[in-house]
């Protein structure tokens, strides 16, 4: 059983397909509460470094690697942009890795103070997605993997230091993991516009 972040939900799923993984695909999160309380993952792929060092404080894990890394970009439907009216869809700010990640790029960037109270904090990055597809949101914040995977403009590049990380659990999660640092991690990444 292999928990999964959700914007590495699609690239895991296609490079263990031959497994008979099972896999479970959320935020990490909700993931990472899900293991503290006794889940039986045999791996995790954490989308944020204070969920992957937050876990072993939790439960007994095996090893803590790098996978892969993503961009955090803008998008939008008819130009991608934070400027102007209307809400702004991200992950929540206060837990989802997406939302941590936004925030910090636009607090690095001192557009925070003036985006923040236009924000609407969702449980992950496809959510973000949806609500700028479906029109309910002008822009939004997305991890680059999801918008390549929805019709919406790509616009300002905010981030390039998305980190996922393998956690594992068990010997099964050491095989699986194994098999994500290998060649068809590799492909299945790039694949879904992952960086090794």
């Amino acid at each position: 059983l292999v928990f999964v972040a959700s914007s590495a939900g699609p690239a895991v799923e296609d490079a263990l397909s031959e497994d008979g993984v099972r896999t479970s695909v959320a935020a990490t999160s909700v993931l990472a509460r899900q293991i503290a309380a006794g889940a039986p993952a045999d791996l995790l792929v954490s989308a944020h470094p204070t969920w992957s060092a937050w876990v072993p404080e939790q439960v007994n894990t095996r090893s803590v690697m790098p996978l892969w890394t993503n961009a955090l970009v803008v998008i939008g439907m008819d130009g991608a942009t934070l400027d102007g009216d209307g809400c702004i869809a991200m992950g929540d700010p206060d837990h989802v890795p997406i939302g941590l990640y936004a925030k910090a790029a636009l607090v690095q960037s001192g557009r925070w103070p003036a985006m923040a109270s236009r924000i609407v904090a969702l449980p992950d990055a496809p959510a973000a997605v949806a609500a700028v597809s479906s029109g309910a949101c002008p822009a939004g914040i997305a991890y680059a993997s999801d918008a390549l995977r929805a019709s919406v403009t790509v616009g300002e590049v905010l981030s390039t230091a998305v980190q996922y990380d393998l956690l594992v659990f068990s010997e099964d999660g050491e095989a699986l993991a194994a098999r994500l640092l290998g060649p068809a991690g590799t492909a299945a990444a790039l694949a879904h516009g992952l960086t090794p």
